[in-house]
């Protein structure tokens, strides 16, 4: 009926009713589908008696309670309600005048100028942006999610089924007289009084209290979760958060915190919903109920929603058992539980404890992670779920927003393993990692993660994905926390670039820019980006950070800061030599095993251009230029001639500008020695000719064919 009376006034009228409504609540006004109904009916007679001027004075005892929500009630109302009188009595002079065509008052105009202008849909457009105005600035969100879309979690029909079980009405203690009733009954006694009273009933309200770890814990957003579908099929429910203790609860409207008292005075009509593991009530030494804790048995109708596994209940719940009569878990099953309580069809005892125990899922049981190894971890978890974790663990804290997005994505992304993860019963298998209750992966798991969980093709696609969420509502400069927010952007650009040209631009520009900026950037995406093949310019990661991971700073490219287009050759046992049928073989080359170190070797040839550099900076003079020649190949024999030399090819003319980017030719092995010399000194790192055995090791690349 609240729905139908709520049409009837927007349609008529243009009144922000809702909006009024919806402000109110955010300011701390406490009123239910009664109250609703109340003052649709106190609008509709106020515009029928033409008393639109005194409606402030005909709304105001409906829904304000005290002097300080009535101070409030009147600034809101002026706010919202008078533009819109005005309106409606300016609106018939506007209909006789009409408006001039203009192209700047909505799409369908711009598309097509010759449409008619409706002058009262200009009206309807301008109420339009004032209540979206409005509403932006009554809405409130945590600071972190606003650079996440928010995505829904799947939900199935059983769930919302149960969920619309709960829209009862109760009987709330008081009654009326029934006239026609009390006619009937006294005609059929003779014409003795007999007057009848009907009870007064109410829809059913909820209030539901969550314990939270912290704004990321992923076990409060899935609670939450609950009261924002409540909300969504009209069923009144208020939410507090608390963090161990519900002694003291918070909320968008009390944000300093409120009393569990106070709570109960504004709040005990409703039926309570409390979501916690409840170790705060138990006094573990004398293993009873804390006396503070009887405040919750002034609710009529109190449920406890356990987040532990019903496999793991015991004894606290059956201490628990003495303040709420309910112990249940955030199911289905729970949830239907809560109807029927309120159709006076469900049984508290003993024997329901047990049948949760009974009937316990032990594939939510939780996982220890602490002194762990990632390979037990993943024999509790299936593929696209331990993929899911990997690809959450790339940010570098926990965000719900983040973590459904991702489950979404990635059920997209391999459509073959037919695995819709945001959904209740995905989400609660990443919640046996605590990990996502405190809202955090130890970095040492995220090297793990992201290293075995996931392939370099898989890391790529995350990163581009979190630079696309993350881009699109980019902080502004300015704000607190934009240098971050920017840095954090660029990294997850680098991390998802697959083009090997792109990818070395981005890395040196980001090393640049992570030099000159104090903030701390991502350095276990830093790492992982150190590691991949496409790499050539390493960003600095501490070893003591290494370690810490247990990864040897020894064995990383990055240990070693690598210069571009080095790659490492690791260490091994070959058979150096050639086998007896080459042709021209050299006494010296029998074959025998030699063992070889791991070493860092170039992957192309030292150019005209780098040697040439070489000459300028040290004035080196090559053995070519001192013997006025140097010796080529033509054909099977030597030849020396001379004027040849690093600067000028076989026929004796000077190289031309083109060729810079060719190999550099007539170097002796003394001049190679003063190049290499010459770049450790300037490097600062020591660089060397490959010996005899490593360039063989390397040519052979783990063959056995003829070099």
């Amino acid at each position: 009926m609240a729905d139908t009376l709520a049409t009837y006034i927007s349609a008529n009228h243009h009144y922000p009713f809702d909006e009024l409504l919806e402000v109110l609540r955010h300011q701390g006004f406490a009123f239910g589908i009664d109250t609703y109904q109340l003052a649709h009916y106190v609008i509709i007679k106020a515009i029928e008696a033409g008393e639109l001027e005194q409606l402030d004075l005909w709304l105001c005892p409906v829904l304000a309670h005290s002097a300080e929500q009535q101070a409030a009630f009147f600034e809101i109302y002026k706010r919202l309600f008078i533009p819109f009188v005005e309106q409606q009595q300016e609106l018939p002079a506007k209909k006789e005048k009409p408006e001039k065509k203009s192209s700047h008052h909505s799409t369908e105009q711009r598309n097509n100028p010759d449409a008619n202008f409706n002058p009262e849909a200009v009206q309807e457009g301008e109420q339009m942006i004032t209540v979206a105005s409005l509403k932006a600035r009554s809405s409130t969100s945590y600071p972190i999610d606003r650079f996440v879309a928010t995505t829904p979690i799947l939900s199935d029909h059983t769930f919302i089924k149960v969920v619309r079980q709960l829209r009862y009405t109760a009987h709330f203690g008081r009654y009326s007289f029934n006239t026609d009733k009390t006619i009937q009954k006294t005609i059929h006694s003779g014409g003795m009084a007999r007057p009848v009273y009907t009870p007064l009933r109410r829809h059913v309200e909820y209030l539901m209290l969550i314990d939270r770890y912290n704004l990321r814990d992923h076990q409060a957003h899935l609670h939450n979760n609950l009261y924002e579908t409540l909300r969504e099929n009209n069923i009144f429910v208020e939410r507090f958060f608390f963090d161990k203790s519900p002694l003291v609860c918070r909320n968008h409207n009390h944000p300093g915190g409120i009393s569990l008292m106070e709570i109960l005075s504004l709040y005990e009509h409703a039926g309570l919903m409390i979501f916690t593991n409840g170790l705060q009530f138990i006094d573990t030494y004398y293993l009873k109920t804390y006396a503070w804790a009887d405040v919750f048995k002034h609710w009529q109708h109190r449920y406890f929603f356990s987040s532990v596994s019903p496999a793991l209940w015991g004894e606290r719940e059956r201490l628990l058992q003495g303040i709420f009569p309910f112990i249940l878990p955030l199911s289905v099953e729970g949830l239907q539980v809560v109807a029927g309580d309120f159709l006076q069809n469900a049984q508290a005892d003993f024997d329901l404890l047990h049948y949760w125990q009974g009937s316990a899922d032990y594939s939510l049981v939780p996982v220890k992670t602490e002194h762990k190894k990632l390979d037990y971890i993943g024999l509790f978890f299936s593929k696209p779920v331990k993929r899911w974790i990997a690809a959450c663990a790339v940010y570098p804290e926990l965000n719900w927003n983040l973590t459904i997005a991702l489950g979404k994505w990635l059920g997209e992304l391999y459509p073959g393993e037919r695995s819709q993860l945001n959904s209740y019963r995905h989400i609660s298998q990443l919640l046996r990692l605590d990990w996502f209750r405190k809202g955090h992966v130890p970095d040492a798991f995220r090297v793990a993660l992201m290293t075995e969980w996931l392939n370099d093709k898989e890391i790529a696609a995350v990163g581009n994905f979190l630079y696309r969420q993350l881009s699109q509502n980019q902080p502004l400069p300015g704000e607190a926390d934009y240098e971050d927010r920017r840095l954090q952007l660029d990294i997850y650009d680098l991390l998802g670039e697959v083009d090997e040209g792109k990818f070395n631009e981005k890395a040196e520009w980001l090393t640049e820019l992570i030099q000159q900026k104090k903030s701390r950037p991502d350095i276990v995406s830093l790492h992982v980006i150190n590691e991949r093949d496409i790499c050539r310019t390493f960003l600095k990661v501490p070893d003591e950070l290494l370690r810490r991971w247990g990864i040897d700073p020894a064995q990383t490219r990055r240990a070693r800061e690598v210069p571009p287009n080095f790659v490492r050759i690791p260490e091994g046992e070959f058979t150096m030599g050639s086998q007896e049928c080459i042709v021209n073989r050299e006494r010296e080359e029998t074959q025998h095993q030699v063992k070889v170190g791991d070493f860092y070797l170039c992957k192309y040839a030292v150019t005209l251009a780098e040697f040439r550099k070489f000459i300028v900076e040290s004035k080196y003079q090559t053995d070519a230029e001192k013997g006025n020649g140097s010796r080529f190949l033509g054909g099977k024999e030597w030849y020396f001639r001379e004027g040849i030399n690093w600067r000028h090819g076989a026929s004796g003319e000077e190289r031309k500008i083109e060729e810079y980017s060719h190999p550099v030719l007539h170097v002796s092995w003394n001049d190679a020695v003063a190049y290499c010399e010459w770049m450790s000194e300037k490097s600062g790192k020591r660089y060397r000719l490959p010996t005899e055995a490593e360039w063989e090791y390397a040519c052979q690349a783990g063959t056995s064919t003829p070099l």
